[in-house]
């Protein structure tokens, strides 16, 4: 369950005013390494959109609803749930910059304000507001959360270059070193390694360099390994010999590792997992592994990359998912194991569109159940792999949504919003060609999950010009309008149908728990809820489960999101989401911190994939 809707929480919603919009940008800040000024001082938030549509049957007399003007949201939220998504093109310098600031470099700009030049930063003045210490502690405290959303935003926050938190440090090491270590466990390990690199030496502790470079072992950096021995002088308080060793097997070098092994085996710290891999399955070429494998550390998984050997299903049971892209890149003994893990990370953005997509094709079918996939006795896991692989040698249209159609169906609301993108490959470029109107409502929900809102909208478009299926329409209301696909002039009309038609055979706990819990969402995402509304999903029933929560993080997280903290805001959302189901009233909070702050794409992706999730558990 997602949590559950008390009288309080919709009275509270029906006295709360929509905050003001944030201010925007402040002054940018120039980095002292040179990193050029366009490729981080972006605005989170793109320009609203002109277009939107009445999705639902239009009425008669309004034959051209569709066509009215947009209401405000963006027409494609353009959240990456990638942890290596490719920045949008820069603007230019002048567009971001009003006169008569200068563009001319600052003298004495502090080292901490490091950042990555393709990240889609949060702006220079991100930590403006932000005490060090809260910032400190708040990035010490910070695990990946089951929303690709905050996961997204918080490796943006961390790669971005800005002025450092006011305030005395509590190490000059901390605030740096706090920013790579984390970038690496929200996936990011190239750009963990990056920023280390490039980062002043100083800022850096030792245990986070190593830890960055361990990243960077699995990842694509080509010049770590040149460079080891280099770093491993320079950093001797930490221990090199995994990645050394690593390195030179990796190398062909294999003499230079056996007296390395041999060395590191009499040492106290050794690890017996990662030699005898070394010894046995790479020098030896045996094709046993050990039969321990876990805890898997980075410098083990390495070696497994060079052994190419086939790894058993616990090695894929619970990792740190920021292991999962190099795992899933490796053989596995059981391929519903590998097929888990990959689903498991797509869904909190761990991995993109790409990495899911290569694992479902190398999951092995007959011919007779690629011929059939529709009919097929395969089922979860197996038969989303099956379907994305029909799909993609199927040249009809009509038979790729039927295949995606039933993916979709397929898959818990968990893990949709994670695998919009993958499904959405399954469709490819489809048109919105009338004679396929009878699939539109579900064609529109898949692009919509895949952020690709122009298509989107032709399908929605296309749904209401046919008369559609009143029903799933209604249903997806909440969805499509919080994907910024609703017409200003049709908003209230559609919003009165939708509610009506949601409350007609409703029960009082369905009542709390799914539309009162919408109407909370919309209202903090910045959709108008009338009053009238409010009172019609008042309850009183009060079976309510107890839902477990912070009220500290909460309050912290209101507070700065209404002075426009936007790192603060972004961290305490975070912080508050927790690894595991986010209750609804941190749910609901978050998405009107986001809104405040300044994130408003962010907060409407989000609230719509809470909305979806609102009916799971029962």
């Amino acid at each position: 369950m997602r949590g559950f809707l008390t009288k309080c929480d919709v009275i509270a919603a029906t006295c709360r005013s929509a905050g003001a919009a944030f201010a925007g940008m402040m002054a940018v800040v120039f980095l002292a390494a040179g990193f050029p000024l366009s490729a981080f001082a972006q605005n989170s938030s793109p320009p609203d959109s002109a277009r939107g549509a009445s999705f639902l049957p239009a009425d008669a007399k309004n034959p051209n609803s569709s066509d009215a003007a947009f209401s405000g949201l963006a027409t494609a939220p353009p959240v990456s749930v990638l942890p290596t998504a490719q920045a949008p093109a820069a603007n230019k310098t002048s567009d971001l910059i009003p006169a008569p600031v200068s563009a001319a470099p600052l003298p004495n700009v502090s080292p901490e304000s490091i950042g990555l030049p393709s990240a889609d930063g949060l702006g220079a003045d991100m930590w403006k507001g932000t005490s060090r210490p809260a910032a400190e502690h708040l990035l010490e405290i910070i695990a990946p959360t089951a929303s690709p959303v905050l996961n997204t935003l918080a490796r943006r926050l961390l790669a971005t270059a800005a002025v450092p938190p006011d305030g005395a440090a509590s190490s000059a090491q901390k605030l740096t070193s706090e920013r790579i270590e984390k970038l690496a466990a929200f996936g990011s390990g190239d750009e963990a390694w990056a920023l280390a690199k490039n980062a002043d030496g100083a800022l850096i502790d030792d245990v986070n360099f190593h830890r960055a470079a361990e990243a960077a072992l699995l990842g694509n950096d080509k010049d770590l390994c040149g460079k080891a021995p280099e770093f491993a002088k320079a950093r001797a308080t930490v221990d090199w010999q995994g990645i050394l060793i690593a390195c030179q097997l990796r190398g062909g070098d294999t003499k230079a590792a056996q007296v390395a092994l041999d060395v590191f085996r009499t040492q106290a710290n050794r690890d017996n997992i990662f030699i005898g891999i070394a010894d046995k399955n790479i020098l030896g070429a045996g094709k046993m592994l050990p039969f321990q494998l876990t805890p898997l550390t980075p410098a083990t998984l390495a070696l497994l990359q060079i052994a190419k050997l086939p790894l058993p299903g616990a090695v894929y049971a619970h990792p740190d998912f920021a292991l999962a892209p190099a795992l899933l890149q490796i053989p596995a003994q059981q391929g519903i194991a590998q097929l888990s893990l990959a689903e498991r990370a797509a869904a909190r953005g761990m991995i993109d569109s790409d990495a899911l997509a290569a694992v479902y094709r190398a999951t092995n079918f007959n011919p007779e159940a690629l011929a059939s996939p529709l009919t097929s006795g395969e089922s979860g896991l197996r038969l989303r792999a099956l379907l994305f692989r029909a799909a993609e040698g199927e040249k009809d249209s009509g038979k790729r949504i039927a295949l995606a159609a039933k993916f979709v169906q397929s898959v818990s609301p968990d893990f949709l919003d994670g695998m919009g993108s993958v499904t959405a490959l399954m469709l490819g470029d489809i048109k919105a060609d009338p004679s396929l109107a009878a699939n539109a409502a579900i064609v529109a929900r898949i692009y919509v999950l895949a952020g690709r809102g122009d298509q989107a909208l032709d399908w929605l478009r296309l749904a209401q010009q046919n008369g559609g299926d009143s029903t799933d329409l209604l249903d997806l209301w909440p969805q499509f309008a919080l994907a910024g696909l609703e017409a200003k002039d049709s908003y209230a009309a559609d919003f009165d149908k939708w509610l009506n038609a949601a409350l007609k055979s409703a029960d009082p706990v369905t009542v709390r728990d799914h539309v009162g819990a919408t109407l909370l969402f919309l209202d903090a995402a910045g959709l108008n809820v009338p009053d009238t509304a409010w009172v019609k999903v008042l309850t009183t029933t009060h079976n309510e489960k107890p839902v477990a929560f912070s009220p500290l993080l909460c309050e912290r997280m209101r507070e700065a999101s209404a002075q426009g903290r936007r790192a603060e805001t972004v961290l305490l959302a975070v912080a508050a989401a927790g690894e595991g189901d986010i209750p609804l009233p941190v749910a609901v909070g978050i998405t009107r911190a986001l809104r405040l702050a300044g994130f408003k794409s962010e907060a409407a992706t989000f609230a719509r994939q809470e909305v979806a999730l609102l009916g799971k558990g029962g």
